[in-house]
């Protein structure tokens, strides 16, 4: 039997205990990535030498902070007493049943598509549900310019915020949103293209 702080091979011994009829319950932690899981035995711990996964990205990556992501995509779907509830259960939006029915999935996913530290999940298409083909790990500040409040103008087949497009017509961070708002949306597309035709003139 090992101890609460016990390294055996590359996981650590986080907890330790006894249930009737199963033998020993640890709770274990990779010391190279922290992803925690359970081995059950019944006179001395089975486990493999390796985290399944480790060295799956460039960076360390917390599974149990992965986890704590998917718990609250799920709350955010699934309980109604949530208050962002209303922005995706209510709207329809769901978990994809590969996902739902065991996070490792999403893990594995998140893992093999992009995801370190500091990133966030975004919906590429804000009206559909929570899966692989729908889903992309992106910064915070990416995340923040897609979000549904966020006004849209297509211009030459190319779509940004407000925001963006006054970074590349150089104008004045909030010049575009502003000029919306005393416009109108239409007479703001009409602005762009100018500004655009004029750049490349």
């Amino acid at each position: 039997m090992f101890n609460i702080g016990d390294v055996v091979y590359n996981w650590k011994i986080l907890e330790v205990r006894k249930i009737p009829k199963r033998g020993i319950v640890y709770d274990i932690e990779c010391i190279n990535c922290g992803f925690i899981r359970k081995a059950v035995s019944t006179n001395r711990i089975r486990l493999t030498r390796n985290c399944k996964f480790h060295n799956r990205s460039t960076s360390i990556v917390s599974s149990t902070k992965l986890r704590r992501i998917f718990k609250g995509i799920k709350i955010r779907c699934y309980d109604s007493e949530n208050k962002a509830y209303k922005w995706y259960g209510a709207k329809g939006i769901k978990i994809c049943e590969e996902w739902l029915n065991d996070s490792n999935n999403f893990i594995n996913w998140s893992l093999e598509n992009g995801y370190k530290e500091g990133l966030t999940i975004d919906r590429i298409d804000s009206s559909k549900d929570y899966c692989p083909e729908n889903c992309r790990w992106i910064s915070r500040k990416e995340n923040a310019k897609w979000k549904s409040s966020t006004n849209y103008y297509t211009v030459n087949n190319i779509t940004d915020s407000g925001k963006g497009w006054a970074r590349q017509l150089g104008l004045g961070i909030n010049f575009i949103n502003k000029y919306a708002r005393k416009h109108g949306k239409e007479e703001t597309l009409k602005f762009i293209e100018n500004k655009l035709n004029n750049m490349r003139a």
